[in-house]
């Protein structure tokens, strides 16, 4: 169930107040990333608290007050597998944290060219992007590649691996599609005019063109572009993620607009089931004043989803130059209406604005990943399987499309099993029981389920053959006959193996141990397999 972000301070007008406070862990709230006041001083990240309380600078007061922990122009931050890699420009390029005490537990630097972004292709690989190109990251031990995998020299923003690939935007005109298994690129898809992209809960690519979006789809890498009425703004030259950002709760995008330096609206796109795109009319945000009548607010960094409230993120600051920028606000908006709902105003341990100059918020991995399938699968010769990635996985930190998969079939004498990324086909190749095995990596955190598979429909030679098997329910046992030599197997609804035991001709199991419910039992001897469903009470 998602959680409504809740602050328990004083409110004036619409504006939380914040206790500045020292947070045992860094789970229940935010963090937004700073690029620091360059020249003066370095990148930092705040906390934000959803019981209300803030810690500025928490990177320094979990490291032993070091100022000079990340580098000059900290733009991008993200959590994979439970560490926070924050990135800056120059200097500390890649600093890595624990996620949950915030304390240091590696520095990169020395990459070639102004850091941009990462990406992650498994838990020993990243990728960085920079002004110089695409380079590989050995996460095991904190060194990089020297190779630009994009093979362009060209500046490399923003990337992300979405089902089978890491797509990166290159200020070349391409989105480029890399394998991660080798760093191959696959293919360069033509956008000219691009800057970043996002990826919808569907799994589509929207690359931002500006003045139009360009779809891509993950698999095909088919291409559809859409004009917009609103300009996106598109700036390479001091890159920083754009202003294009997907809901996780629906197929929409959101988006800030008014000019390539300077925004003060926010708009709202929707997708519909063919993938066509349209302006959502009901969707109305309206821009604060600042705190003085003279000046509005603008936006300043990366617009956010908040995954467990549902909300938007919007963080401004005043508009102009000089003293404007020590006026900083969050504010969280209702992602249906565009209503603002909360507005936090950002000062400073001393209660004093500052010159945070905010890139993005980063929000905390606190769910696991599940993957549930129900008891079994059935595929026919007649009728092979898919299934959607989004229809089986399950992670409210996570959109479904940009997890990996693996597959395999516990027999593959029986059938064959493939992911697209998007997906999980299961070939058949003869009668049978086995099991289809899925694991799934969701932002760090892996998930394996194994799931009875049944196959059938080649002639029904082999169900035929084990037609005289038999199991069933009798008062507190479970009764399997019809077999002289073989086992059975009890699973539960979600997959699990819950109970196993041998049988010689009528065999009985008692079920003292197992709570009521639906459970599926596999019968089987040397040759063949039969599923039941039975019912304890």
């Amino acid at each position: 169930m998602k959680r409504k972000l809740l602050y328990l301070g004083a409110f004036l007008l619409g504006i939380n107040s914040l206790a500045v406070a020292q947070a045992a862990n860094y789970q229940d709230g935010f963090f937004i990333q700073n690029e620091g006041w360059f020249g003066y001083d370095n990148g930092s990240i705040n906390w934000f608290g959803n019981d209300g309380s803030a810690v500025y600078t928490v990177e320094q007061k979990e490291n032993a007050g070091d100022k000079e922990l990340l580098g000059a122009t900290s733009q991008f931050g993200t959590i994979y597998g439970g560490k926070y890699y924050a990135l800056s420009k120059m200097n500390n390029q890649v600093v890595v944290f624990d996620a949950v005490t915030m304390k240091k537990e590696g520095v990169v630097s020395g990459i070639s060219g102004n850091v941009n972004c990462i990406a992650f292709a498994s838990d020993e690989k990243a990728y960085i992007s920079t002004t110089n190109g695409l380079f590989a990251l050995n996460l095991t031990n904190n060194t990089m590649a020297d190779d630009d995998l994009s093979k362009t020299g060209a500046a490399v923003g923003f990337i992300q691996r979405v089902g089978n690939y890491i797509f990166a935007a290159s200020e070349s005109g391409v989105i480029l599609v890399m394998d991660p298994t080798d760093d191959s690129i696959v293919t360069k898809v033509s956008t000219p005019g691009n800057y970043g992209f996002v990826v919808s809960k569907d799994g589509n690519v929207w690359v931002n063109c500006g003045s139009s979006l360009t779809r891509i789809n993950p698999v095909t890498f088919e291409t559809k572009q859409f004009n917009v009425s609103n300009h996106l703004p598109v700036v390479w030259n001091p890159w920083k993620t754009d202003l294009l950002v997907a809901s996780q709760e629906e197929n929409a995008l959101f988006y800030g607009y008014g000019g390539d330096w300077s925004q003060n609206k926010v708009g709202k796109f929707v997708i519909d089931a063919e993938g066509e795109l349209t302006e959502d009319s009901s969707f109305s945000f309206v821009m604060p004043a600042g705190v003085t009548e003279s000046n509005t607010q603008e936006i300043y960094g990366q617009i956010g989803f908040e995954p467990h409230s549902g909300q938007l993120l919007v963080l401004t600051v005043q508009s102009g130059w000089g003293d404007n920028y020590t006026h900083n606000w969050i504010h969280k908006v209702n992602a249906a209406t565009g209503a603002i709902e909360e507005s936090v105003k950002v000062a400073s341990e001393s209660g004093k604005g500052y010159y945070w100059f905010a890139a993005m918020p980063v929000f905390t991995d606190t769910q696991d990943p599940e993957l549930n399938f129900g008891a079994e699968l059935v595929v026919s010769k007649e009728e092979p399987l898919s299934i959607s990635k989004a229809d089986f996985l399950i992670d409210e930190d996570n959109m479904p499309a940009l997890a990996s998969l693996s597959v395999s079939v516990a027999d593959n004498t029986l059938a064959e099993a493939t992911t697209d990324g998007m997906a999980v086909k299961v070939s058949p190749l003869k009668n049978g029981i086995t099991s289809l095995v899925v694991t799934a990596n969701s932002n760090g955190k892996e998930v394996t389920k194994e799931v009875p598979l049944r196959i059938t429909a080649f002639g029904g030679v082999e169900d035929n053959l084990a037609s005289e098997f038999n199991a069933y329910v009798s008062g507190s046992q479970i009764v399997v006959s019809g077999i002289a030599d073989g086992s059975a197997e009890i699973y539960n609804l979600s997959g699990v193996l819950v109970g196993k035991f041998a049988v010689d001709g009528e065999t009985v199991y008692g079920t003292e141990n197992l709570a009521s419910g639906v459970y599926v039992v596999k019968v089987s001897d040397n040759s063949h397999s039969k599923l039941y469903k039975v019912v304890i009470k």
